[in-house]
């Protein structure tokens, strides 16, 4: 006859539940933030993007407001005896100061308005419909991390036949920080905007002359090649 023995278990010490509960609390926590990291760091950069786009905006508008920038303030438009424009000459002086300007108009504002607490629901981060809005809030920094350039742009480009179209445009980069507890997400933010346009009708001008300075320095541009090029486009 075959015997069979019995052990019984013994009880987990308190120190063991204690270990245990931490352990299995650690390996959840674990796992929910490999879960909502990606979700977290979308949302982060979407709201960085937009405080740091509303910023460079609000500078831009303020700036261009206060001198009343317009394009012949800009520009130097040369007619023939016809009345026809032979070139268009800018004044990159009076360009470089006008972006520096705003430049430094824009880190005035970053200065002046400093951390933005922006607050997501625990539900929206979830990713769960459901939930979205719901759940206590987790408090998220966005922070400008100094980083900006700047640069000023002609652009050509066919208007219609016979027409071109001339932008100058202001190209702004700045790099922006969203903080949250265990997070960094740099987001990285390009904005383009018009300073002054006009649309130039009938004969294409020869040339396009940028001075940098009382005439030294100045480039040259084939406008009637650029919009050759635009058309075959």
């Amino acid at each position: 006859m075959r015997r069979r023995f019995f052990h019984s278990r013994k009880p987990l010490s308190p120190g063991s539940r204690v270990i245990l509960f931490l352990t299995g609390l650690i390996v959840s926590i674990f796992l929910l933030d490999l879960r909502v990291r990606p979700y977290i760091q979308s949302i982060s950069s979407y709201q960085a993007q937009i405080y740091g786009t509303r910023v460079i905006n609000d500078a831009i508008y303020e700036e261009l407001a206060k001198d009343n920038v317009r394009y012949d303030n800009l520009v130097t438009l040369t007619q023939n005896a016809q009345g026809e424009i032979t070139s268009l000459q800018t004044d990159m002086v009076a360009l470089g100061r006008l972006r520096s300007r705003v430049t430094d108009a824009v880190l005035q504002e970053i200065d002046e308005m400093g951390k933005q607490d922006i607050y997501l629901s625990m539900g929206t981060l979830s990713g769960v419909q459901l939930l979205s809005g719901r759940g206590p809030d987790l408090n998220l920094k966005v922070v400008p991390s100094g980083y900006m350039t700047s640069e000023i742009e002609n652009r050509f480009d066919s208007a219609g036949i016979n027409q071109t179209r001339h932008q100058i445009m202001l190209k702004m980069d700045m790099r922006v920080l969203a903080i949250i507890p265990g997070y960094t997400v740099a987001t990285d933010i390009h904005t383009e905007y018009c300073l002054a346009e006009t649309v130039i009708v009938g004969t294409v001008p020869d040339t396009f002359l940028e001075l940098a300075d009382s005439g030294d320095t100045r480039q040259i541009y084939d406008l009637t090649a650029l919009q050759n090029l635009g058309n075959e486009e």
